[in-house]
């Protein structure tokens, strides 16, 4: 069994500052309707002594309610997205620490940062057969593209408009990038840093031309890694030199 050394944090507090959010907008969007009702209603009554200004000022009011509303929404759509990116997340922790032998380390939801570049990782595993940098995705639906485009597209049903999604295995050799200029700068020489691209949906396909990176689901991560052969095997001194040096700059 692999041992965990750090804990998913980033979507936690994302999770729930957007569930804050949303119920502070809530709230506001109840006084401020009761307050365009009543504004609305005075208005009515008073317009033939006072003019339009109260209705004016209740229509206003309706409308910022309104947005509110709209914010707060939005707010709980995404606090959705969160609970099911911190979820499938989750879960990938558990099958690769069930399922990787204890010579093997991992740090969930990490910053590196070198120089003005950062890149936040859901997964790094650290061991004897290399260092895995993991990028997990929760999407669904077909996803089309090739690897080396900026974007892809996710048609999540038939029918449905397509939308664009950055390139995971863009996003993950700018991750390695970084961490390869972190190891460097701690003097520790560490060629065999792997790419991992996975997919915690059942309900995922992916088209992609020319890839290089392999697209696996999270029950073929564990085999992938403990499979994948380096260009040198790695002492345990070397690996803890890594797993200090990482507890150190991760943030």
């Amino acid at each position: 069994m692999a041992r965990i050394l750090t804990d998913e944090t980033s979507l936690h507090r994302k999770r729930d500052s957007l569930r804050k959010g949303a119920r502070q907008l809530q709230s506001l969007v109840r006084y401020e309707l009761g307050g365009a009702v009543v504004l609305l209603a005075a208005g009515a009554l008073a317009y033939k002594w006072w003019g339009p200004g109260l209705l004016v000022v209740g229509v206003a009011a309706l409308f910022v309610s309104a947005g509110h509303w709209m914010k707060s929404k939005e707010n709980k759509d995404e606090e959705g997205s969160a609970s099911a990116g911190l979820q499938g997340e989750q879960n990938v922790t558990r099958l690769l620490r069930d399922g990787l032998p204890n010579d093997s380390y991992i740090f969930n939801d990490i910053t590196l940062r070198r120089g003005l570049r950062s890149a936040q990782m859901d997964h790094v595993v650290v061991s004897p057969r290399g260092i895995f940098v993991v990028e997990t995705k929760n999407w669904r639906g077909l996803i089309s593209g090739d690897e080396q485009e900026a974007q892809w597209t996710q048609v999540k049903r038939p029918g449905e408009k397509p939308m664009r999604r950055a390139n995971p295995i863009l996003q993950n050799r700018r991750q390695i990038n970084v961490m390869q200029a972190v190891l460097k700068a701690g003097g520790i020489d560490w060629p065999d840093i792997f790419p991992v691209l996975i997919s915690n949906s059942r309900n995922a396909q992916f088209e992609i031309h020319n890839r290089s990176v392999p697209i696996l689901t999270r029950f073929d991560a564990v085999e992938y890694m403990v499979g994948q052969a380096p260009s040198r095997q790695y002492t345990e001194a070397e690996v803890t030199a890594v797993i200090e040096l990482l507890m150190k700059k991760a943030k």
